[in-house]
């Protein structure tokens, strides 16, 4: 199972991981040339930015996706991993537009909890 650990703090366990989504902000700069007999442009090579994105985990029990919530809503810095995707592993801050808990629809005893996360360095 996917782990979520947070110093001081019991680790959390979704039952699954249902959506992840990143993405990198490309930083390499493009220098157009106005001078016609000069190159067409001139490039500053840069590192692309950290991975921000979506986490969307279930949980069937309502206590701890309550508690993924609450402690995702404090400035708190997190872990996750998770043993079967490896490439998933990061530490992360909540940041972006809105943390969101619901009750799933199918089933009106699992919740989803929605995190957009931004990857840090510790």
């Amino acid at each position: 199972m996917p782990i979520i650990s947070t110093p001081g703090y019991a680790d959390l366990e979704p039952r699954l991981v249902i959506g992840y989504e990143a993405s990198r902000a490309l930083r390499t700069l493009v220098h157009e040339s106005l001078d016609p007999g000069q190159p067409l442009s001139y490039v500053t090579l840069q590192e692309a930015g950290p991975r921000i994105g979506t986490l969307s985990l279930l949980f069937t029990n309502q206590d701890a996706a309550h508690e993924c919530f609450n402690r995702h809503a404090k400035k708190l810095v997190h872990t996750f991993t998770h043993p079967l995707v490896h490439t998933m592993t990061m530490t992360y801050v909540t940041a972006g537009e809105d943390l969101t808990i619901t009750l799933d629809p199918d089933t009106s005893k699992n919740w989803i909890v929605q995190i957009p996360f931004r990857e840090v360095n510790t």
